[in-house]
Order: C-alpha cells, then structure tokens, then sequence
C-alpha cells in the first residue's frame, strides 16, 4: 500500500515541474488552448483539494480520539485540536474559492484563439 504523505509529495512534485516546463513559450506551450487545457487541470485539482485537506487531518483525530494524542511542549490536545480545526475549516473555505476562481478562469480562456494568419506554416485561413 502506497503511503499516502508520499502521494501528496509526488503530487506536489508534479506541480513544481510544471512551473518548470511552462516558463517558456514553445510549440508546445503557445495557443490559448494549451491555457485552456491547464487551467481546466488546475480547477480539477483545485476541486480535490478540500477532501485531500479534510482526510490528512484523519491520523491525528483518530489519535485523539483514542486519547493517544499528546503534544510538543505539555500544551492541551484539545485546544491543539480545535486549533487544526479551525484551521481545517479555513483550508477548505479556500480550496473551494480557488477551485471557483479556476472554473471562472476556465470560462474566461474557452472562446480564445491565437490568430495565425499570415504566419509561416499556416494556410491563408490559418489553419496549417
């Protein structure tokens, strides 16, 4: 079973290597839908972010739960708790702000083109 920390590292390692690749413009990376096809990932993501946020907090609600849940320094489980909780509830409130902000970004790229006319390559139509 693959350990789920490690799939969140993989993921956030595949976003740091878009931000690598998409830093030029290439032939691969140029048209508005290539923006389109992006965008619409990243909104996919985006929609998956609250679930994923919600489910890493399940280790230390189980360990509180049973009462094995102790914290650095003597401080209080339970406000500890209520601290992550808090926090989690924010998280989530901001996945899905992001999440409709990519989907109004999404909308916003779909009826965009790059106008080749007249470019090398493509035909008087701009189609090559």
């Amino acid at each position: 079973m693959t350990e789920p920390s490690r799939v969140l590292s993989e993921a956030a390692q595949q976003v740091r290597a878009f931000n690598h690749v998409s830093q030029d413009v290439g032939d691969d990376w140029r048209f508005p839908s290539h923006s389109y096809d992006a965008i619409g990932n990243l909104a996919h993501l985006a929609r998956m972010l609250g679930q994923a946020i919600e489910q890493a907090t399940y280790p230390a609600e189980q360990a509180n739960s049973a009462g094995r849940l102790i914290v650095d320094g003597g401080r209080d489980a339970g406000d500890q708790m209520q601290r992550m909780r808090h926090a989690l509830a924010a998280a989530v409130a901001h996945a899905d702000d992001l999440a409709a902000a990519l989907d109004r970004m999404h909308s916003a790229v779909s009826p965009m083109a790059f106008d080749t006319t007249g470019l090398p390559g493509f035909d008087e139509d701009g189609v090559s």
